[in-house]
């Protein structure tokens, strides 16, 4: 039989065990408590670099797009467009390939800047809303209604977003209004900003094409080829230029990226070129008269 004693110690070791095993039990919750918040907030922060990230590829897309188009994105007014079937040149077809289906009919389609000596040059502020309505209308395709997020259990809440497009130095900027609400079981997030950067200095492409402009109208009737190689050593940039009809060039200009492809600026300008006599066109030279120097020394 046993002693009281002995009873006693039973007891409090029973008591012992019933607290260690109740205290495994609640701290166990707690860790899995824990561990679901956890794991909710790197949920709703995947959602919040999903939204990042198709900001960032629809923006990039878009600015490749304007750039191919000398700045716009919704082609108004046809009759100042060259449009051709035929791509311009391979570098400019490799930065607009991929792109066609946002071009109307699959057609290369590039505005004139220089229309037989007036100017029509898009300014900074239409460029700006033509970049910012091409992510409007196509960043919900990328977002796709959240689908894969709401396949895992996610609550998905929207409202409508803003797009804000600034061209800072150095880089350009997608800002994106847009108030989401993130809902996995007990846990709520809510996120109402975002903002990714592209490197490119935009600004120094607009810098390249108001001064290529500026030249043009001083020279009038002819192609800017010496301007051109002046304005490249300034600006770090290169260019070229495609003769595409008897009386019409399309430049085009190119920027160097950091881990992609150079940047592509194109525009066109038509010349009055169809009364001239001469067999071509873009020599608007006299024939010299190498009589005048045969007693001259000359010197190379």
């Amino acid at each position: 039989m046993l002693k009281r004693g002995q009873v006693t110690v039973f007891i409090i070791l029973g008591i012992i065990i019933l607290a260690t095993v109740i205290g495994y039990f609640i701290l166990r919750e707690e860790v899995v408590t824990e561990e679901l918040t956890q794991n909710g907030l790197i949920q709703s922060g995947n959602v919040k670099l999903f939204v990042e990230s198709c900001l960032e590829q629809v923006g990039t897309r878009g600015l490749d797009l304007i750039g191919s188009q000398g700045g716009y994105y919704n082609l108004f007014n046809q009759d100042l467009f060259f449009t051709t079937l035929e791509p311009i040149s391979d570098l400019y077809f490799n930065s607009v390939d991929d792109k066609l289906e946002t071009v109307q009919d699959n057609f290369f389609t590039i505005p004139y800047y220089f229309y037989q000596g007036e100017d029509f040059t898009i300014d900074e502020n239409t460029i700006n809303n033509e970049l910012t309505k091409y992510i409007e209308d196509n960043l919900d395709n990328c977002l796709n209604e959240f689908t894969v997020f709401k396949q895992q259990g996610l609550i998905v809440k929207e409202e409508p977003y803003k797009v804000k497009v600034n061209f800072l130095s150095n880089k350009v900027q997608f800002e994106l209004d847009y108030l989401l609400k993130i809902t996995e079981g007990t846990q709520t997030k809510e996120f109402s900003k975002f903002i990714v950067n592209h490197k490119l200095d935009f600004r120094t492409v607009l810098t390249v094409v108001e001064e290529a402009l500026r030249k043009q109208q001083k020279l009038g009737n002819s192609v800017i080829v010496a301007d051109l190689t002046f304005l490249s050593e300034i600006y770090d940039f290169s260019y070229e230029i495609d003769y595409i009809e008897s009386s019409s060039v399309v430049y085009l200009f190119y920027f160097e990226q950091e881990k992609q492809d150079d940047y592509v600026f194109a525009y066109a300008a038509k010349y009055n070129w169809d009364d001239l006599e001469i067999d071509d066109p873009y020599l608007e030279t006299e024939p010299i008269d190498y009589e005048l120097f045969e007693d001259e020394e000359i010197i190379v």
